[in-house]
């Protein structure tokens, strides 16, 4: 090999090793941050994201039961000479026989009745004799099975009314006898079945022929079996209950404001709720009865309306 061949191969070797040398010496070093020049912004700050959770499923847990609502306390008044009345909300109901085939409570239609107060029991012997002995009148026959508590009976529906008139004299407000709207209205208690209590007259609810397996064949004190949603006793049974209206036949041309219905047959006037010696089916809230207004009967007694 010649002298200038050897040179290059030495050459050539000691870059080689000159070049591991150097790589071999120092690791690398991570790059230091370059300080701003004076007056220079600084670079902002790199943002990290934000992660934004995704909403669950709703688990299959059962969810935790609510409360009853509350029931509104029953609103009455006390007024002396007469006793206590409920106060029964103004609403809107359907009037009539929703289920059967009543030609007299036909056709049902809707009635806006306005609030009022109604006694809660109907009127007793101890109420109705009071007015009795102030206005000289005959006290009416109690047929032997006592006066007191119970439901006055043997009165017409002219002696229902002059006792109104009486009690508005003596308290200064405005008694009268309830609508027939308004009778049906209250004694329905907010539902729509032939009884406020439901479908079929079950046992030991009301007094009638068909209420128990030993009916007492005669009225009971007034308050003996509960009272409906509006706190009224005895709105079905134990006696009929003379109204303001006329008679007519059927609900064609019926007011539908709650008012009496003051047009048709004014000598005979309306009674409503069944009594102590009628079928299930005369106490049902949509069955209707009627008299003449002189008529008395050991099976008729009343329930009176205060205006507010």
């Amino acid at each position: 090999m010649s002298k200038t061949m050897k040179a290059v191969r030495n050459l050539f070797v000691l870059l080689i090793v000159c070049c591991l040398l150097s790589s071999c010496a120092t690791a690398p070093q991570a790059p230091q941050p370059v300080a701003p020049e004076s007056g220079s912004k600084p670079a902002p700050p790199r943002v990290q994201p934000t992660l934004t959770p995704v909403p669950q499923q709703a688990t299959s847990s059962p969810a935790k039961s609510r409360p009853a609502p509350v029931k509104a306390p029953l609103e009455t008044t006390f007024v002396a000479d007469y006793g206590e009345l409920v106060l029964i909300e103004g609403g809107a109901f359907i009037m009539g026989d929703l289920y059967g085939t009543d030609r007299f409570a036909k056709p049902v239609h809707k009635v806006n009745v306005s609030g009022f107060f109604m006694g809660r029991h109907e009127v007793t012997f101890a109420q109705y004799d009071k007015f009795s002995e102030a206005t000289n009148r005959d006290k009416p026959d109690d047929e032997g099975w006592g006066r007191g508590n119970r439901p006055v009976i043997n009165v017409s529906w002219l002696d229902a009314v002059a006792f109104t008139e009486w009690l508005s004299q003596k308290t200064g407000r405005t008694f009268r006898l309830p609508s027939e709207a308004e009778w049906e209205y209250a004694a329905r208690g907010g539902k729509s079945t032939h009884f406020w209590w439901g479908m079929k007259i079950g046992n030991e609810l009301a007094n009638c022929r068909q209420c128990s397996t030993n009916p007492p064949e005669k009225t009971l004190p007034v308050g003996t079996y509960k009272p409906n949603p509006y706190g009224l006793f005895d709105t079905a049974g134990n006696v009929y209950e003379w109204c303001l209206d006329h008679v007519n036949r059927n609900y064609v041309g019926a007011p539908a404001d709650g008012s009496p219905w003051l047009s048709g047959d004014a000598g005979k006037r309306i009674n409503r709720g069944g009594s102590w010696k009628e079928f299930a089916v005369d106490l049902q809230a949509s069955a209707r009865g009627w008299d003449n207004v002189d008529y008395q009967s050991n099976s008729i007694g009343f329930r009176v309306v205060m205006e507010p």
